[in-house]
């Protein structure tokens, strides 16, 4: 296992490599998620939370009157 924090490519691969193949399409999804992340944190304004805005519970331009 590493303990670096740093890694490169080729040690990456070299542990895949080692993986059985039932954990492949584990490293697989988790791939994905980062990829994911790491696009969506990436666009500007995004909400912060996508399912409230589509309900419409996220930000909003209208005046909030639920303390009046």
């Amino acid at each position: 296992m590493m303990m670096n924090s740093t890694v490169d490519r080729e040690q990456l691969l070299t542990l895949i490599n080692d993986l059985p193949d039932e954990l492949l399409a584990e490293v697989a999804n988790y791939a994905d998620y980062l990829q994911s992340k790491a696009i969506t944190s990436n666009q500007p304004n995004q909400p912060i939370n996508f399912l409230l805005s589509i309900v419409g519970l996220g930000s909003s331009e209208e005046k909030d009157v639920s303390e009046l």
